[in-house]
């Protein structure tokens, strides 16, 4: 019997199979299947031919989605947003329109900046406040 690891990539369950596939590799058993795209895997197998017959599968790390949303955005939606905010506000002083460079002011400016975003871009661009990234 042979041991793969990896990151399931691809799942198909179909008339009582299932399918996974680890890297290039698709492995087969019968029944539904017990994890999900995404998931980090061990996966015992035996191959029969062209064929590769999962024996026993367990998950070692679970896929999890970046579903943690306060008002509708998600946390790395947030995160990258609050980032360019304080990148804008560093050009912005740059281009000398801003000019207290002190770390309190720069900070002060991306706050505003966020701020302006998330009040303003629903209403400018017409989409959900979630797919503004």
């Amino acid at each position: 019997m042979d041991i793969i690891k990896g990151i399931v990539k691809a799942v198909s369950n179909k008339d009582g199979k299932y399918g996974i596939k680890i890297g290039e590799y698709w492995m087969n058993a019968f029944g539904e299947c017990p994890v999900k795209k995404g998931d980090e895997v061990e996966i015992e197998y035996e191959v029969n031919g062209n064929y590769k017959n999962i024996k026993n599968i367990k998950t070692t790390k679970p896929y999890v989605e970046d579903n943690i949303k306060q008002d509708g955005i998600s946390e790395t939606a947030r995160l990258r947003r609050k980032t360019d905010c304080i990148g804008y506000a560093i050009e912005l002083v740059k281009c000398g329109f801003i000019k207290d460079t002190s770390i309190k002011e720069i900070k002060k400016t991306a706050e505003e900046l966020e701020n302006w975003i998330e009040d303003k871009s629903p209403k400018l661009f017409g989409i959900p406040i979630d797919n503004f990234q």
